[in-house]
């Protein structure tokens, strides 16, 4: 399927964590060629502010870097405050794509592993966090704002305990990152259902295997994936080209509660579309994450 051109983000502001290389940064550049101001979203200050200003010497669009680390509640606030600041007007797009995978089992300052804090609870907290932002985006603009998280297909193999997310009784890498994107996925269903009608649309979408920096930052089973599997990956920008059509498609400005890939529309596993489940998981959230 060919990529589609990006429709025109021209006075539209997108959020992009996990901004500084792969996926997060193919879809910057992206956006702001096509017109709008992206917030570049890194943990490390200094390499996101590189980013930001490689982003802008490269081609068009308005490129803001903001720091912060979101693989703990306090780093979510600290990042929503510096996003609020950037973005007075509002927020059009938020890409929730930051993710890793841990080869040892260490906790959150939340006291969950840090998987499940990175692709799951940070995911629900910042959405959250911005929901005002987000809001006020789609006044402006006059049509919903999107949120789009990075899912993937390993969620399929995710079988999540709802009552231990610091995996205190067993932890491995691959096992907690799949339950992490599934546990994402059936959230973001939950929360497309929940605020329906509220001016803000939640997608997933999946951007393949994608040979990125991910595996080797993340060691362990992940590193040895990536590089037996690096030849028969995609790219960078192919893997940014759901997020990219997600949010600047002008047919998909009221779609909700969808699962893409690159071909389209896609059907994720029946765990991440069980309501029940989901409930669950919304459940469990809330409870750490502090917001009903």
């Amino acid at each position: 399927m060919t990529d589609p051109a990006p429709g025109s983000m021209s006075g539209r502001t997108v959020v992009i964590t996990g901004s500084t290389s792969g996926i997060g940064y193919a879809a910057a550049a992206a956006l702001g060629a096509a017109g709008a101001t992206v917030v570049v979203h890194g943990r490390d200050s200094r390499r996101t502010a590189a980013a930001a200003w490689q982003l802008g010497a490269a081609g068009a669009g308005r490129f803001v870097p903001v720091a912060a680390d979101l693989g703990s509640l306090s780093g979510v606030r600290a990042f929503a405050e510096q996003v609020g600041a950037a973005a007075p007007g509002g927020v059009h797009v938020l890409l929730n794509n930051a993710g890793g995978g841990f080869a040892d089992r260490e906790l959150s300052p939340d006291g969950v592993e840090r998987s499940f804090a990175l692709n799951h609870i940070a995911v629900a907290a910042v959405t959250h966090r911005l929901f005002d932002g987000l809001r006020a985006g789609a006044e402006s603009a006059g049509v919903p704002s999107r949120v789009i998280v990075t899912s993937s297909f390993m969620e399929r193999r995710g079988d999540p305990n709802l009552d231990d997310w610091s995996y205190e009784r067993k932890f491995r890498q691959v096992a907690a990152y799949c339950d992490a994107k599934l546990a994402a996925l059936a959230y973001s269903y939950a929360l497309a259902r929940r605020w329906e009608g509220s001016g803000i649309t939640v997608n997933a979408a999946d951007p393949g295997a994608v040979a990125t920096r991910f595996g080797v930052a993340a060691g362990g089973l992940f590193r040895v994936i990536q590089t037996v599997g690096r030849p028969f990956m995609t790219g960078a920008h192919s893997g940014a080209a759901p997020l990219v059509r997600l949010a600047t498609d002008p047919e998909s400005a009221h779609t909700t509660g969808g699962y893409h890939n690159r071909s389209g529309l896609a059907r994720s596993s029946s765990a991440s579309r069980d309501p029940e489940f989901g409930a669950r998981v919304v459940e469990r959230t809330a409870a750490i994450v502090g917001v009903d």
